[in-house]
């Protein structure tokens, strides 16, 4: 029997957690004095070292704060005490998401903070990826949105004995319902002789304002998909007797972070499966948003007719839309509102076409090429040119970043 998970003390997993922590943040200046605090690496000599295109500083330092991390863990795990983490508050600062116009409160977090967060994670990581299921598409790697729009699609192109109808529903206010003694909960059944990561993971839930996950933190979103995973496996599980015989009332589930899909062949089985599982999930503290959404396909030769339809209005097919596409049973379009954005994004880069597209054009254009690129909108593809647009933006951003290599290694020369 593999080992479900593994000792949160082990020095290469510590600083395995430090090397993934820092990993795009080495000149960040908290993590700098970090640095230069329990490694002793003053920061002209980490210039010196990354002018010469080297790593040693990197790996001295990340053991060096390994001791200091193992420490403290031993003395949490002695005291029982969140002070002897020797974290900061975690401060929160509300933003507003640009696509949904809702405002979030985003924490941020001291690096040790974030350490031991990536510690937990390594030490449960078995566990994880046993227990996480193949259609959650949010936080895992080699999960995302496109590998949710291929399945949704390839589900879709089965035809309607799989999937006939859909319902949509999301978890109301996923993180701040998911409280820590809850995951702790969980984890304890699931992992009885994991005394050390439970103890972890009640210090840091005692660290997070509320006590409930936090937006922002690397744990709290492997820590709702655990969560999900249990919830999602009950509503897979449910059944009707017919004749004898155990018949499911979902066939699929697509799933990304807190938004859930379903499907199937009747519409009132999908929705008695919802109900039961709003149920089942009220001990957890999670439920439900107050209204469904129903999506019910078309045929495939209803839905080609109506994309030849001489009028726009009625071009329209019922699709699924998660994960910034919209799911047809024969073609992929892009979420409407970012389709906007993508639009004027080609719209302003092609204006500026002669002169130059400026770099943050460019990177504009650029991230919205992947939703353009794995969807099927040949006529926006056609209409301006997006091929050749996205071969201009890339030599602009080429020639940027080459220009900043230059301006970096002559300021970096001096520390040579």
């Amino acid at each position: 029997m593999k080992q479900r998970f593994l000792d949160p003390q082990d020095h290469d997993l510590i600083v395995k957690a430090i090397m993934d922590n820092f990993e795009g943040k080495w000149m960040r200046s908290d993590h700098v004095r970090m640095i230069e605090i329990y490694a002793g690496i003053p920061i002209k000599e980490m210039m010196h070292q990354r002018a010469l295109n080297e790593v040693h500083y990197q790996v001295e330092a990340a053991n060096a704060i390994a001791l200091e991390v193992e420490n403290r863990i031993e003395a949490f795990l002695e005291s029982d005490d969140v002070e002897d983490l020797g974290v900061n508050p975690v401060l929160i600062r509300p933003r507003v998401d640009g696509l949904s116009g809702k405002t979030r409160n985003i924490c941020m977090m001291d690096p040790f903070h974030q350490i031991y967060g990536h510690v937990v994670c390594l030490a449960l990581r078995p566990m994880l990826m046993a227990r996480l299921l193949p259609f959650q598409h949010a936080s895992i790697p080699g999960h995302g949105q496109t590998r949710l729009k291929d399945q949704a699609y390839k589900l879709l192109r089965k035809g309607v004995k799989t999937a006939r109808e859909a319902v949509q529903a999301d978890v109301h206010k996923a993180y701040e319902s998911t409280m820590y003694t809850i995951v702790l909960m969980l984890l304890r059944r699931d992992l009885p002789r994991a005394r050390k990561v439970h103890r972890l993971v009640d210090g840091l839930g005692r660290l997070a304002p509320g006590g409930h996950l936090i937006i922002g933190g690397y744990l709290d979103a492997w820590m709702f998909n655990y969560v999900m995973s249990h919830v999602l496996n009950y509503l897979l599980s449910q059944y009707k007797m017919r004749r004898g015989k155990n018949i499911r009332l979902v066939k699929a589930i697509q799933s990304y972070m807190d938004d859930v899909a379903v499907f199937g062949t009747r519409l009132a089985d999908l929705k008695k499966a919802l109900r039961a599982t709003g149920r089942w999930m009220e001990p957890l503290g999670l439920e439900w948003k107050d209204s469904f959404k129903v999506i019910r396909f078309l045929p495939f030769q209803e839905e080609h007719a109506r994309r030849k339809a001489q009028s726009p209005a009625g071009r329209g097919c019922p699709g699924l839309d998660m994960g910034g596409y919209v799911m047809h049973r024969s073609y992929i379009t892009i979420r409407p509102r970012i389709f906007k954005k993508a639009r004027r994004a080609l719209i302003r880069a092609e204006r500026r076409r002669k002169t130059g597209i400026c770099h943050v054009r460019a990177q504009r254009v650029m991230a919205y090429y992947g939703n353009i690129k794995q969807s099927t909108s040949e006529t926006l593809k056609e209409s301006y040119d997006v091929a050749r647009l996205k071969t201009l933006c890339a030599a602009s951003i080429g020639w940027w970043s080459r220009r900043q290599t230059r301006i970096r290694q002559e300021a970096l020369k001096r520390y040579a």
